[in-house]
Parts: structure tokens; C-alpha cells; sequence
């Protein structure tokens, strides 16, 4: 799966900086066994620039895993969000006997946890 995405950005990197028709890439990894297959219209300057990043391009997963979050800043923002609410979760849970206040408090944010949750699925 990452190494479908580190393609995924090589070919956007690539045609952010010529037009291109493809990208086949010979051994993971390896930038001096990718071949871009340009179209007519590229120019030589382009072509230049894209073979400059094709060699500075970065394969750590590290990267595309941030490449994949600038990519899709909703999901990013939904997953921090649930890793928050896991955690105020537990906290409300571990309350032996919680307060009246805590219990409302809780279905309060429960709420709005849930319309996140829907938001994201539904698209809206």
C-alpha cells in the first residue's frame, strides 16, 4: 500500500513539473531505474526539472504518509480528532462515579464527536 502511494506522489511531483504520459518505476527505491515517459509537448527545461527531482525525490515512507495527509487535510483533521476523543473517553470512563455535570458533559460531547464522524462519512 505505501509503495502504491510513493509512486503515486513520484507521478505527481513529475507532472507538476512536465507533462507526462507515465512513470514506470524498475526497482522500488531506486530513482536511476524509473523511466518517465514525457510527452512531445515537454520542453527541454522541463524535462530537465523533472529528472532533478526524479533524483532529489524522497521514497521514506515518512514522506508519502505526509504527502497522503496534506492530500486529505479532512481526514487528518478527523483522525487527530478521534485520537482526542479516545483519550476523553477514557478519562471519562475511568470515573467511578461520575457527577450528574460529568454524565451531561459527556453526552454533550459524545454529540459532537458523532455529527464529526457523519460529517466525514456522509461528505457534508
Amino acid at each position: 500500500m505505501i509503495q502504491q502511494l510513493t509512486v503515486e506522489r513520484l507521478v505527481a511531483a513529475l507532472a507538476a513539473l512536465a507533462p507526462i504520459d507515465g512513470v514506470s518505476v524498475g526497482t522500488f527505491g531506486v530513482s536511476s531505474s524509473v523511466r518517465i515517459d514525457f510527452q512531445a509537448a515537454a520542453t527541454t527545461t522541463q524535462r530537465s526539472n523533472a529528472a532533478a527531482a526524479l533524483t532529489a525525490f524522497d521514497w521514506s515512507d515518512a514522506a508519502s504518509l505526509a504527502w497522503e495527509q496534506q492530500q486529505n487535510p479532512n481526514q487528518t483533521a478527523l483522525f487527530a480528532a478521534a485520537a482526542q476523543a479516545v483519550t476523553d473517553n477514557l478519562t471519562f470512563l475511568a470515573i467511578a462515579t461520575p457527577t450528574q455535570t460529568q454524565a451531561v458533559a459527556q453526552v454533550q460531547a459524545l454529540t459532537r464527536q458523532m455529527n464529526q464522524v457523519i460529517r466525514y462519512l456522509a461528505q457534508l
